[in-house]
C-alpha cells in the first residue's frame, strides 16, 4: 500500500495523523496497529503517533465515530467553566482514549494567551485572555493527559496569541520586548515546563524587537536553544509546527535543516511525501557534509529515545494502562456534558433566552445537528424553524414578523454582517428581538457588530456536546453566565460584567 511504501522510503521517527489519512468510518486503531507492525520489521523503535486533539474545533482531526473518542469542548469553553479539576479529568480521559487506540502523543495543550481579539487562528483555542488562567488550566490538562500515558506537546512557543495574522497563510510578527514576552506569553510555558510537559511546539512567528534577522522562532537558534534550553531549562522534545505552512518562506529541505540547526528535535510535515522526502534528503546531506554535526544529531536522537522510553513506546515495553483509566473513560459523557454547559456564555436580558409562552420564537439555524437538537428539546407548536435567511429577502415581510411579540434566534459560525444587518433592520421595523447563537470565534462580536443583536448565546465550540448545551439553554434548563473581565475579553450585548 501507499502507507507502507512511504514508511519504507522515509523511515520516519513519528507520524502525525490527519483527516485524509483514514477512510471515513474506518478505525484509526486498526490503521495505527498496521503502521507500527510494518515499521517494526525494519527497526526496533516504534513510531511516535500524534494527533491534533485540542478540543473544540480542530484543524487536523482524523478521528471518526468508530474510534470512540469523546469530543470535548474548546479550551476557551473549559476556561469559562473554570474548573481545574474538570480540565484534569478531560486530559486524563482523552489520554486514556487516545492511548488505547495507539496514539501516544497529542499536540496539545494550546498555551497561547489570546491577548489580541483580532487573532484569526487562536481565539477560542486558548484557555483565556490572561497568562494566569492559561497556565493554570494548561497545566491541569497536560498533567491529566500524561497521567494516562499520552505525551503532551505545549504550543505555540514562545506565543501566538498576540497576532492578527494566521501563520498558515503568512508570516506573523509580534512587536514585543523581552520583558513583555516574559511577563505574558512565556508565563504558561514556564508553568508547563515545571510540570514536566513532554514536548513543546515552536511558532512560525517573528519577534523583531528580540531578534532582528527576521527568522521565525522555529528557525531561530536564539529561541530554540538559547531561550528554550539555556534560559528556561526545558529538557523535553522540541517540535516545529507544520513546515509547509506559508509562514515558512524557504524550500522545504533548507527549512528543515535550519530548524535542526536552531535546536529542534522533530521536524513536522503534514503534507505530501514528496516534500517529506526532500526534507529527509537535505537533512542527510547536511549531516554528511558536516553542516549538521554528529553531536547535534545525537542530542536530538537521545531526547526522542528518552521520551519514547518514558512513555512506554519502545518495542520491548508493554504499555500498562494506569489503574484509574477505566473510571475516567466510563464517566466521559457526563464530564463532557458538564463542561459543555459550563462553557456557555450569554450576554443580554435573561428573559430572551426563555421567553413567555405567548412569545413567538423563530429559529434560523443552518446547522443540521443544532436544528435537530432544537426540534427534540426546544421547539413547540408555536415556534417557527427556518434553515437560513433567504425568506427575508423578498419585498413582503414574513407573516411571523407581524406577530405581537417575536424573538428571533439566528445561528452562525462566521458572522456575516450584510444578511444579519437585514435581519436587524426587520427587527427594528416590527419591534422584534434578535438573539445570536454562535459556535465560532467569540471575538467576532465587536463594538461595530454587537449592536445587531439584543442578546448573544455563545457555545465557544461546535462539538455535538456544545450544540446540545446551547439547545439546553434555549429550553430554559440552564442559565449561562457572562464571564469576568479581563479573563475573557468578550464584547456582548448588555451591561459589561464586573472585573475578576
Amino acid at each position: 500500500s501507499l502507507v507502507r511504501a512511504v514508511l519504507d522510503d522515509l523511515q520516519p521517527g513519528g507520524i502525525i495523523l490527519c483527516p485524509f489519512n483514514v477512510a471515513q468510518g474506518s478505525s484509526l486503531a486498526h490503521f495505527i496497529a498496521g503502521m507500527q507492525s510494518h515499521i517494526l520489521q525494519s527497526t526496533p523503535v516504534p513510531l511516535l503517533i500524534s494527533v491534533d486533539q485540542e478540543g473544540g474545533r480542530s484543524l487536523r482531526d482524523p478521528l471518526s465515530e468508530a474510534d470512540r473518542v469523546t469530543r470535548f469542548p474548546s479550551n476557551m469553553a473549559a476556561g469559562v467553566a473554570g474548573s481545574r479539576q474538570a480540565v484534569y479529568k478531560w486530559g486524563r480521559t482523552l489520554g486514556a482514549q487516545l492511548r488505547r487506540m495507539g496514539v501516544n502523543m497529542n499536540l496539545a495543550p494550546v498555551l497561547d494567551v489570546n491577548s489580541n481579539p483580532e487573532n484569526p487562528i487562536i481565539n477560542s483555542r486558548a484557555f483565556g485572555c490572561t497568562p494566569g488562567i492559561v497556565a493554570r488550566l494548561g497545566v491541569a490538562y497536560l498533567r491529566g493527559l500524561q497521567a494516562s500515558g499520552c505525551m503532551a506537546v505545549a504550543k505555540h512557543f514562545p506565543g501566538h496569541g498576540d497576532t492578527a495574522r494566521d501563520s498558515h497563510s503568512e508570516l506573523p510578527s509580534i512587536n514585543k520586548t523581552w520583558a513583555e514576552l516574559t511577563t505574558l506569553e512565556l508565563h504558561p510555558f514556564k508553568a508547563a515546563f515545571k510540570a514536566g510537559v513532554g514536548g513543546v511546539m515552536a511558532a512560525h512567528i517573528t519577534y523583531p524587537l528580540i531578534l532582528a534577522d527576521g527568522k521565525p522562532a522555529t528557525l531561530s537558534h536564539k529561541f530554540m536553544t538559547e531561550i528554550l534550553r539555556h534560559q528556561m531549562r526545558f529538557e523535553g522534545l522540541s517540535l516545529t509546527d507544520d513546515m509547509v505552512m506559508e509562514a515558512i518562506q524557504l524550500p522545504a529541505g533548507e527549512a528543515a535543516v535550519q530548524s535542526v540547526l536552531a535546536g529542534t528535535d522533530i521536524v513536522l510535515s503534514t503534507h505530501q511525501s514528496v516534500l517529506a522526502r526532500s526534507m529527509k534528503d537535505t537533512l542527510v546531506q547536511a549531516v554528511r557534509s558536516g553542516r549538521i554535526s554528529q553531536e547535534r544529531l545525537q542530542t536530538s536522537v537521545l531526547r526522542v529515545l528518552s521520551k519514547k522510553h518514558e512513555f512506554q513506546i519502545l518495542a520491548h515495553q508493554n504499555f500498562t494502562e494506569p489503574e484509574e483509566a477505566a473510571h475516567y473513560t466510563a464517566h466521559a459523557r457526563e464530564l463532557n456534558a458538564n463542561m459543555s454547559l459550563g462553557g456557555l456564555v450569554y450576554g443580554g436580558p435573561r428573559r430572551l433566552l426563555s421567553p413567555p409562552a405567548d412569545v413567538t420564537r423563530v429559529f434560523i439555524v443552518y446547522h443540521d445537528l443544532l436544528r435537530q437538537y432544537i426540534a427534540q428539546h426546544v421547539q413547540d407548536s408555536n415556534d417557527v424553524v427556518l434553515r437560513d435567511l433567504t425568506g427575508l429577502q423578498g419585498s413582503e415581510p414574513p407573516t411571523w414578523a407581524e406577530e405581537e411579540a417575536v424573538v428571533v434566534y439566528v445561528y452562525f459560525l462566521v458572522l456575516e454582517v450584510e444578511p444579519l444587518a437585514m435581519l436587524s433592520e426587520l427587527s427594528r421595523q416590527f419591534g422584534m428581538k434578535v438573539v445570536a447563537l454562535c459556535s465560532g470565534n467569540p471575538f467576532q462580536f465587536t463594538p461595530e457588530t454587537v449592536g445587531l443583536f439584543d442578546g448573544a448565546l455563545l457555545s465557544l465550540s461546535n462539538t455535538p456536546g456544545s450544540l446540545l448545551a446551547m439547545a439546553t439553554a434555549l429550553d430554559g434548563q440552564f442559565v449561562p453566565k457572562r464571564p469576568p473581565l479581563p479573563l475573557f475579553d468578550f464584547v456582548l450585548p448588555g451591561p459589561p460584567p464586573a472585573a475578576a
